[in-house]
């Protein structure tokens, strides 16, 4: 379809893709190879690739480039693209002279406001229907060094980063989407809302391909794609090339069913976290945590013996090993659930977009812990 759309626009005197394909900045060139490899192979296959997991040799990989070729060699690009600066690309689009363009949404940011109002946002083609969705997604952010010598310091700030007020000027002076989604975005145009869908619905996110995988080894990648819109003829000499560069930065590929040593946990500290309270219950599991804007957030059973009435309580840490556990009453007791006959046990939680509290809960209906029947239940909260 995407072809035949090519073959059309070309007729009807438009150019289909803008497109910038110079050395001087390759990362549109990677788009596309993201873009097709993620619809043509899956996500999965793309993050194993992206780990240097799979070899750049490998036939999948090829294949994606088979597909890319057929752009190329069907006019679905400017024929200025491998001369074309960013800027003329993005002037070919805004003038009309081109239908299309595969670019991110700062777009908006470069094209005048009659271009915006005729301008709208479609999802990169299916081509596999049993592939799982996946999308391209840059994704900026604040990180601290993992031996800060000041960590608090360093959670409050990044906690002061991700929240209302910091994502608000965020978006108020860059007019890009908040990664918080808290935040009133009622002033982005409606082109932001339904990009917000279209990565809500996929079912995996990734980077852009410079920033997800060794540096050397997207260097080399794409100045691999580069030349493969110069030469496409060459392009098993060129994804060799970049193999050489992934077994240099990753080392030999581990065959399937090879035997590994399975990762261990180290005891992080001699204390206990949480300790059982007499008042409370000489039993505590850990049910539910979960880390959200800064703070670390525990969802406890105490229970006096198994199976019993549970009660759930709440702690909170800011570092996950001195905890807080909140005073008063349990936030969900095994009374308050109708079809628990014995016991509600928190399992789960999350925060959905609109700032919602989730926890999912197992119930045991009967004493026998072999053949007692069991169900999944949903309790939601405005705060945990």
């Amino acid at each position: 379809e995407l072809l035949a759309a090519c073959d059309a626009l070309n007729a009807a005197g438009y150019i289909p893709f803008a497109m910038t394909a110079t050395g001087n900045w390759p990362p549109p060139m990677g788009f596309w190879f993201t873009h097709i490899n993620q619809r043509l192979n899956g996500p999965a296959f793309h993050e194993q690739l992206m780990r240097g997991e799979i070899s750049y040799s490998d036939p999948r990989v090829l294949a994606v480039f088979d597909y890319y070729g057929q752009l190329i060699e069907r006019g679905c690009f400017d024929d200025a693209a491998r001369r074309q600066t960013y800027g003329g690309a993005v002037s070919t689009f805004e003038s009309g002279r081109a239908a299309m363009y595969a670019h991110g949404e700062w777009l908006y940011e470069f094209i005048d406001d009659e271009t915006k109002a005729v301008t709208d946002l479609i999802r990169f083609p299916i081509i596999d229907e049993s592939v799982p969705v996946g999308e391209l997604v840059p994704m900026y952010g604040a990180f601290m060094l993992a031996d800060t010598p000041y960590p608090e310091a360093a959670r409050e700030f990044l906690a002061f980063v991700g929240g209302v007020a910091s994502q608000q000027s965020n978006m108020e002076q860059l007019r890009r989407l908040p990664s918080n989604l808290l935040v009133d975005r009622s002033g982005l145009l409606p082109v932001y809302e339904k990009g917000l869908t279209l990565v809500s619905e996929a079912e995996t996110l990734t980077q852009l391909l410079g920033a997800n995988t060794n540096p050397d080894v997207a260097t080399a990648f794409l100045a691999a794609i580069t030349q493969f819109w110069r030469e496409p003829e060459n392009i098993g000499e060129l994804l060799a090339d970049v193999e050489a560069e992934r077994l240099a930065a990753y080392g030999p590929i581990e065959p399937a069913g090879s035997t590994q040593t399975p990762p261990t946990f180290a005891v992080a500290q001699e204390e206990p976290v949480v300790a059982a309270i007499d008042t409370l219950g000489q039993r505590v599991a850990p049910g539910a945590a979960l880390y959200h804007e800064g703070q670390f957030h525990l969802f406890l059973n105490r229970f006096d013996s198994f199976p019993g009435a549970v009660t759930v309580h709440y702690a909170t840490s800011t570092d996950g090993h001195n905890w807080s556990e909140a005073a008063g009453e349990p936030i969900l007791t095994t009374a308050a659930v109708p079809f628990a006959e014995v016991a509600a046990v928190a399992a789960d939680v999350l925060v959905e977009p609109d700032g919602t509290w989730v926890l999912y809960f197992h119930t045991w209906q009967t004493y026998s812990l072999v053949n007692g029947a069991g169900v999944i239940g949903r309790a939601t909260a405005p705060g945990p």
